[in-house]
């Protein structure tokens, strides 16, 4: 195996690990019989950008932050247009295309990539 396919092994199981967190938090809101509240819904927002920026671990630390009392305004929160459209199944479509999409060699945030 060469130096490439063990770093590609270790991000495609990092991604695995994030949207692992991200189906962990779907599942508990979805056993509930509810929508995520405005808080869940931005952890997942941005659980999401972060996996398709392939910070896989920072995305797992912030699909955990959904369970956790929040640290901003619920109001503020839930005031951006974004939030409210995540809804239960929006966010189970978009963990269902995040998971066809190959994992990021190096990170990527917009035109730079982070090797």
């Amino acid at each position: 195996m060469t130096v490439l396919d063990d770093r590609l092994q270790t991000r495609n199981a990092d991604k695995a690990q994030a949207l692992g967190e991200i189906a962990a938090v779907l599942a508990m809101i979805d056993s509930e019989h509810r929508d995520p509240d405005p808080w869940e819904r931005l952890c997942l927002l941005r659980a999401f950008s972060l996996v398709s920026a392939g910070c896989y671990l920072v995305a797992a630390t912030e699909a955990r932050y959904a369970s956790e009392t929040p640290t901003r305004s619920l109001d503020e929160i839930a005031a951006e247009p974004v939030i409210g459209r995540l809804d239960l199944l929006t966010l189970f479509e978009g963990l269902k295309e995040a998971m066809a999409e190959d994992a990021r060699l190096y990170p990527h945030l917009g035109p730079m990539a982070l090797g």
